[in-house]
């Protein structure tokens, strides 16, 4: 569904952002340089240079390898967010894919322009409205918590990957999945919803939502979760990523001559990924290092090369990451989408101003001819 009424500007926050929020983004920024910098110091110490001298003897296989699998897992997320709109707007695949690459590649800085730019493009290229992005964001977020939860929870106790970790792990994100898809048809049932909108009714706010054009859009969430289709591929997908990304840490120490049990580098790869997803600052430096220390904790033989592992990892990644973005850019095309915004908000204003009222005649003149009667002189 399409929402006909101009939606406001998902940037407008962003613009009114203050010099605090501002420094404090930066100074998280910095800390992530600064902890990337600690785990290139630690991958590149004495006690690791055996492992870094078999990186100019990795296969070209290999390498081809590890950047496939970047690529992999980014379609794949690109897909979760395809198939989880699906139930309420059919936005385009190639949109969405390239979408997820462009917000992929601004995860590395900081001030939030990974979120800002889904919005941004979803909402003036794609039309769709905002409410839905918002319900849209929190499925894929949901879905990711119903698929990762459980497998974190029982990795933790139950390190080693075997029969019965698989049968907890599948049993749980069964369970997961169902209470996902129950509780959305719950909220979307007469009586919840009569519930909440006389409850929304009591404030003025509330009254001026309801009335507005972004009222019909509030549900929209709550439809997408409660399609067993759309989170049901959301978590094979998801399942699928997680496969893909703890691959890449086993290629990646396979290369450096490193060897890492797949159930360690799913801890690994979960924390990686998790890091890189809730850091505020960008997610540049945190996550490597988060990665590192976690194989401290975890007693991981070798657990000092693991620093030089993630680091391949990250370099193979930001690389891809940068070509499909600008793969995606290209097909986006930024500068129509910017130059049909322009001439939407001209447009919007052309309407909006009233058109002025053309000035009176003036009064005729009693000198001028032709004026006051047509009688002759002589009368």
């Amino acid at each position: 569904m399409n929402d006909p009424s101009p939606a406001p500007d998902p940037t407008a926050t962003d613009r009114r952002m203050s010099p605090r929020r501002v420094v404090i983004q930066l100074v998280g920024y910095a800390a992530g340089i600064a902890l990337l910098i600690w785990c290139v110091s630690r991958a590149l110490s004495p006690e690791n240079r055996e492992q870094l001298t078999r990186l100019a003897d990795a296969s070209p296989l290999s390498i081809a390898l590890l950047c496939g699998l970047s690529v992999l897992s980014i379609v794949l997320n690109g897909l979760i967010f395809w198939t989880a709109v699906r139930p309420v707007q059919r936005v385009p695949l190639g949109s969405v894919l390239a979408t997820n690459a462009i917000a992929t590649a601004l995860n590395y800085v900081p001030f939030k322009l990974s979120m800002l730019s889904r919005i941004l493009i979803h909402n003036r290229r794609d039309r769709v409205p905002l409410l839905t992005i918002g319900g849209w964001l929190g499925t894929v977020v949901i879905i990711l918590a119903a698929t990762l939860g459980p497998m974190v929870a029982i990795s933790l106790h139950r390190p080693t990957v075997d029969g019965v970790w698989l049968a907890l792990v599948s049993g749980a994100m069964v369970l997961a999945a169902g209470a996902v898809i129950l509780g959305a048809r719950l909220g979307l049932t007469s009586p919840v919803r009569r519930l909440s909108r006389s409850l929304t009714m009591r404030t003025a706010l509330g009254r001026r939502f309801l009335s507005s054009s972004m009222e019909p859009h509030i549900l929209d969430g709550l439809r997408m979760m409660s399609s067993p289709v759309a989170v049901g591929a959301g978590v094979g997908l998801r399942l699928a990523d997680v496969v893909a990304q703890s691959a890449r840490f086993v290629v990646a120490a396979g290369i450096l001559g490193i060897t890492l049990q797949f159930d360690k580098a799913f801890l690994l790869a979960a924390t990686y990924f998790g890091i890189g997803i809730v850091s505020p600052f960008g997610m540049l430096g945190t996550r490597e290092a988060g990665a590192a220390g976690l194989a401290d904790a975890l007693s991981i033989p070798n657990a000092g090369a693991i620093a030089a592992v993630v680091l391949l990892v990250s370099a193979t990644e930001a690389l891809v990451t940068i070509i499909l973005a600008t793969a995606g850019a290209i097909y986006l095309r930024p500068m129509r989408l910017m130059v049909k915004e322009v001439a939407r908000i001209a447009s919007e204003e052309a309407v909006q101003t009233p058109p002025s009222e053309p000035a009176p005649a003036p009064l005729p003149s009693a000198d001028a001819p032709g004026s006051g009667t047509t009688q002759s002189d002589h009368r």
